[in-house]
């Protein structure tokens, strides 16, 4: 009895293995059936013979409706065909079996325009919006009726599904910019602000991509002053009004913004710091020097001796860009420099105003040895970093270097690129090195040092190394004798001392003596820059207009004609001139990657700005 018991057992088990085996593998076929059949109609609607897709769409639809992998494909092949009242059967069967699908409900929408006009669609969109509570399939329908261009109702949309997600309310704020409802748009950021504070970052984000036109730029600012006098202390928004004025370059009402929540939440000047340094980035020295000034006033923190700093270095960069230099004015700024550290002395924290002073020393001031002993100085400090350590060496080498005392500069710059390993600071007293190999007419030397240099982990250095080695070669190879190459090189040493006015005039005289040499094209190049060092501006366009006239295909073709657009927009300011140079540049330079700033300064003159 036990053995039969046993046997009926296993007979039993066999049986369902047997069963379950072939209702899978019944499965694993059908569906493989199902992927090939896919396939083929999907062969055929790319071939674009939508009646064979058609009925093959057909047939995997019998098998199973809710294939929406397939549901656009089929409705474009019945769209094709024109069978839209086919198509209207179908998608009415799938709203009715699908409820939960907002997709079938906005292409049923689609297929009623077709049928019956734009206002059957609407009013079954909108009867939609009226009985549909699912606040997440109502966003769904908002986004789709916002493309379609559907303004009203995407509104009413959207704002019965105002809950589902902040989503929703960036949604809506897109939909009144793009309906030009610029108030709504105000109202509809703020309310993101109300609810999560948090979006701060991406509702900035959106005013700098909507809120564009100086109308709305001057309607946002009254709403948001309207606003903060209504909630005083709704520091959201007093910040939010700070970073648009810093948008809109207004950094004398910045500063009067940033005061006032200085006073309100106070950050020790912080605050106050940051924005000053990006008004000194914008060129707004003036406004900069007073931000700087009141913290110097009114704040004893670790921002006092940053601002005090700050103060002299903005004098400094106003008085080298001042054209012509003021001897009076440089001395000033020396003359700011000891007294600060007379007063502050000489720690971490000024060690890098201590190089800068000795750059100003030997740069503008040409008080060489003064300069040597500033440095000397600050090396004997054993707390200084290895950082600092090596930028004072590579200055004191620069110094050297205008001394003519060029084994100390070799020796200086051999330390600093030994110290550091294979660092960019050691790959960059390397590239000092080749430089004066070359000011020196050593080429052999320069270009076996920046071969090195051409795989350097800096791309800036790498970059710098490539063009001074093509230079080298380029030149090289077709003069051996080196004597051209050799009067280039020391011009471009006559720059590096910074005497402009003797380079223009050697650079010009080898213009004359070599005529149609392979470097014209680059003298002509430096001259143009030095002119526009100089202020010389009308100058500098005719040596980049020689480029074009004789070299335009070269490559520094583009560079100078890009140089001469922005010569006329932004120095010469002969809005005439730049467009026509802008045209000229967009003609003869169709791939130039200044494209995208051309088109950006064109749209400038374009709208009046010069």
């Amino acid at each position: 009895m036990m053995k039969l018991y046993k046997y009926t057992y296993y007979i039993k088990r066999l049986i369902t293995f047997c069963f379950l085996t072939t209702f899978l593998l019944n499965g694993f076929l059908a569906s493989a059936q199902n992927l090939k059949d896919l396939e083929i109609a999907n062969d055929y609607f790319f071939r674009k013979e939508y009646n064979k897709a058609k009925l093959v769409y057909e047939k995997l639809l019998k098998k199973n409706s809710k294939q929406q992998d397939i549901h656009s494909y089929y409705l474009k092949c019945l769209m094709e065909l024109g069978e839209f009242k086919k198509a209207k059967r179908y998608l009415g069967k799938q709203v009715r079996n699908f409820p939960e699908q907002t997709l079938y409900k906005i292409d049923y929408g689609k297929i009623l325009g077709k049928l019956k006009g734009e206002e059957a669609q609407k009013a079954y969109y909108a009867e939609y919006i009226e009985s549909e509570k699912n606040k997440r399939r109502l966003f769904a329908m908002g986004q789709f009726l916002k493309d379609m261009k559907m303004y009203p109702l995407t509104e009413k949309a959207l704002l019965r599904s105002m809950s589902f997600s902040i989503d929703t309310y960036f949604e809506l704020a897109d939909l009144y910019a793009l309906w030009g409802k610029d108030e709504l748009m105000i109202k509809t950021l703020f309310g993101i602000l109300n609810v999560a504070p948090v979006k701060l970052q991406q509702v900035q984000n959106f005013i700098s991509n909507h809120i564009t036109t100086n109308q709305q730029k001057q309607l946002f600012q009254k709403q948001i002053v309207r606003k903060i006098q209504k909630s005083p202390r709704a520091y959201l928004y007093n910040e939010l009004l700070l970073w648009f004025l810093v948008q809109q370059k207004k950094f004398s009402t910045a500063f009067l913004q940033a005061r006032a929540l200085e006073k309100r939440r106070n950050t020790g000047g912080r605050r106050l710091v940051d924005l000053a340094a990006i008004t000194e980035q914008n060129k707004d020295y003036k406004t900069a020097i007073k931000i700087y000034d009141y913290v110097v006033k009114n704040y004893e923190t670790e921002f006092n001796r940053q601002a005090k700093i700050k103060l002299i270095t903005i004098q400094e960069k106003m008085t080298i860009e001042a054209l012509p230099k003021s001897k009076g004015d440089l001395k000033k700024v020396s003359d700011a420099y000891y007294k600060f550290f007379q007063e502050e002395g000489i720690d971490g924290y000024s060690f890098g105003t201590v190089i800068r002073f000795a750059k100003l020393k030997a740069f503008y001031i040409n008080d060489l040895d003064t300069a040597v002993v500033i440095l000397d100085d600050l090396l004997k400090n054993n707390r200084i970093p290895a950082t600092v350590q090596a930028e004072a060496k590579m200055t004191l080498g620069d110094i050297y270097m205008l001394k003519d005392e060029f084994w100390e500069s070799i020796l200086l710059y051999g330390q600093v690129a030994k110290e550091n390993g294979s660092s960019a600071v050691s790959y960059a007293a390397n590239l000092k090195k080749a430089k004066l190999h070359y000011y020196k007419g050593d080429f052999e030397v320069a270009r076996s040092v920046l071969d090195i240099l051409k795989i350097a982990t800096s791309k800036e250095i790498a970059n710098d190394a490539i063009q001074l080695s093509s230079l080298i070669s380029d030149n090289l190879d077709l003069d051996t004798t080196q004597v051209v190459m050799q009067k280039f090189a020391r011009i471009d040493f006559l720059v590096f001392q910074s005497k402009y006015e003797e380079a223009i005039k050697d650079y010009q005289k080898m213009l004359d003596d070599y005529p149609g040499h392979s470097l014209e094209d680059e003298i002509l190049w430096n001259i143009g820059n030095l002119q526009k060092r100089i202020g010389n501006y009308a100058a500098a366009v005719e040596s980049f207009e020689e480029i074009l006239k004789n070299h335009n295909l070269d490559i520094l073709g583009d560079d100078a004609s890009f140089a001469i657009c922005t010569l006329y927009q932004d120095k010469l300011k002969n809005r005439e001139k730049a467009l026509e140079a802008i045209n000229r540049h967009l003609k003869m330079y169709t791939d130039s990657v200044f494209n995208e700033e051309i088109r950006r300064r064109f749209r400038q003159l374009r709208d009046g700005n010069i």
